[in-house]
């Protein structure tokens, strides 16, 4: 499949230089039992390291098949790439260690949830529920967050949200929580709200007969001073965070796209002739780039949001292309999963509904060749499990759970 390259010269770059890049990054992935999938109860920790990645990549290409030596990064990743399905084939998959683990009856049941992680705090946002008659439906307002390194106390109430939602679109900066969309179209002027999560309960002291004494005060979630421009409407909404303290925010039924200044509570219009309807992965931005990956086709969407230019790249990975194939728009398991690591590396995480292995496959993206497979990790678990987050971690300070 070819690639297509409209409104511009090429906006990515593969990088030749002999030193592969540096990086190391964690993340938190939520796992439920299958025939249970919103009742989450344990969560899992990933490590994406350019050391340990750099050495199974060093042992792929030592094998018989890859006595060749390849003068590029480029030219490498290509030959591993074709071989991608056969090392798959016979691999013992390996396992994540257990971070937390929640007891029965202090899971979450909600559906249409949505969660950030702040420190070692996880949080869930709103969901839908019932009527107490059991007529209907409402989104609901309720926080809920528990501690990773203190498991056995289960899930904990915040405060709660301004408004009910249902799946949300959510991203954390500098501490604050963003909640984008989500909410009924009936209440104006709330389609974000934020949380300082940052901030412990403060102390507040208050004068009295018997001199002052304190009592705790809760924090509150707050609305932007500007909310969100009508066209961006309430739901089926992405947002992800961008370079300088920014929120790029979009809308995925439409081409409304939005950049959000945090600092400066200020939207600015992106006009750019692009749908996200059929991204199957969140976008991200990178620099001034949107990376995004559509189920129908397998293929990598790339965009310049200051340039305008589009691009669109085929995904060498046979297994990956196969799931994508297979995927609908509509999945109670969790989303294939970009993420960028360095340079021009990035990492997809995705869940292969046929086997239940997670998959962690490290790629670089290059307009000539694509996207490439530098290494590939699988995991197992003891049971059949439904992953239906996969959140950023700033650091394994988390003690694993026993």
């Amino acid at each position: 499949m070819g690639r297509r390259n409209r409104g511009g010269p090429v906006i990515v770059r593969c990088t030749e230089n002999p030193q592969p890049p540096i990086y190391d990054k964690y993340f938190c992935l939520s796992a439920a039992e299958f025939d249970d999938s919103y009742n989450i109860k344990e969560w899992y920790m990933l490590n994406l390291s350019s050391n340990n990645n750099n050495e199974k990549e060093r042992k792929e290409m030592s094998g018989k098949r890859f006595v060749q030596n390849f003068p590029t990064p480029a030219l490498r990743a290509a030959r591993l790439a074709v071989n991608h399905d056969e090392r798959h084939r016979g691999e013992n998959p390996a396992t994540l260690p257990l971070i937390a683990q929640l007891e029965n009856g202090k899971a979450d049941r909600e559906y249409g949830t949505c969660s950030a992680m702040v420190g070692s705090r996880i949080y869930r946002f709103g969901g839908s529920h019932t009527d107490e008659d059991g007529r209907g439906f409402h989104n609901s307002r309720l926080v809920i967050y528990f501690d990773i390194n203190h498991p056995e106390k289960g899930w904990k109430k915040g405060p709660r949200t301004i408004c009910g939602r249902e799946d949300a679109a959510v991203v954390v900066v500098d501490g604050k929580i963003f909640v984008f969309g989500g909410n009924e179209s009936n209440i104006p002027g709330l389609c974000c709200e934020f949380l300082n999560a940052n901030l412990e309960e403060e102390e507040e002291e208050e004068g009295g007969g018997g001199g002052n004494r304190k009592r705790k005060g809760k924090r509150k979630w707050s609305p932007l001073k500007h909310d969100a421009p009508s066209s961006l409407g309430y739901n089926n909404l992405f947002a992800t965070a961008a370079p300088d303290g920014k929120i790029l925010v979009g809308a995925r039924a439409s081409s409304s796209l939005f950049m959000f200044d945090v600092a400066n509570q200020y939207w600015e219009k992106i006009a750019l002739d692009v749908h996200f309807m059929n991204s199957i992965s969140k976008p991200i931005v990178v620099g001034t780039q949107i990376y995004w990956i559509e189920y129908d086709f397998p293929q990598l969407h790339i965009c310049d949001f200051v340039h305008g230019n589009k691009l669109s790249v085929p995904i060498a990975d046979f297994k990956i292309c196969q799931y994508l194939s297979e995927t609908s728009d509509y999945t109670h398991a969790m989303n294939m999963t970009l993420t960028h690591l360095a340079d021009d590396v990035f990492c997809i995480v995705w869940l292969d509904n046929e086997s239940l292995l997670l998959h962690c496959t490290v790629v670089r993206i290059s307009t000539t060749i694509g996207v490439s497979v530098l290494c590939c990790h699988s995991y197992g678990f003891h049971q059949p499990t439904s992953f239906l987050d996969c959140l950023p971690m700033v650091s394994p300070y988390c003690k694993r759970a026993s």
